[in-house]
């Protein structure tokens, strides 16, 4: 399948081109436009994923990408708003799922050695969204992470994660066949 990033939506319309509008046309073109099993469509901008749902009106699921404020996105988006319970609400009545940043749900280690997670994939799972955290790499872990595996494990059997965006998706996907062959699927 595809998953395809609208980048920097805002940018590109003040340049005169409709960014959204483009892939959705070659997604058409290539007989895409109607795989919501295949395809995703993830932004960064609120604004242009409610454009897709309300007023294009898409059946591919759409994943709101949130970042930090101060990364100086692209983007109308406060993404603190979105984190919270009442954001991630709104982003309910337009999007399927969230891609946060792992940083966002993992919050380090406490005093005792314990790992620290964040309410906001559990939050994001009892309102029915998708939770695809961004971006897992075995050359560069987290602070209090020892290895890749441990943080595969944190995020799929501790913080119940659909899926993650990767730079190793070999190593990911034999995780996940390791799990299954276990029986000790994630959620």
């Amino acid at each position: 399948g595809l998953y395809v990033e609208l980048k920097a939506p805002n940018l590109h319309l003040k340049s005169g081109m409709d960014i959204t509008a483009a892939v959705l046309e070659v997604l058409a073109e290539k007989g895409y436009a109607d795989r919501p099993g295949q395809v995703f469509l993830q932004c960064f901008d609120g604004p242009t994923l409610r454009r897709l749902r309300h007023e294009i009106g898409t059946p591919l699921p759409l994943i709101q990408l949130i970042g930090e404020n101060s990364w100086g996105e692209d983007t109308e988006s406060d993404y603190n708003h979105l984190r919270s319970a009442e954001g991630l609400a709104e982003v309910a009545t337009y999007a399927d799922g969230i891609g946060p940043w792992l940083n966002q749900i993992y919050l380090g280690r406490d005093a005792a050695g314990g790992i620290m997670l964040s309410d906001l994939a559990a939050t994001a799972r009892a309102l029915g969204l998708l939770v695809h955290p961004y971006t897992f790499r075995r050359d560069e872990l987290p602070t209090g992470v020892s290895s890749f595996s441990e943080l595969l494990d944190i995020f799929f059997r501790q913080a119940g994660v659909d899926g993650v965006f990767t730079d190793f998706p070999d190593i990911v996907c034999q995780y996940l066949r390791t799990l299954s062959d276990t029986g000790s699927t994630p959620r």
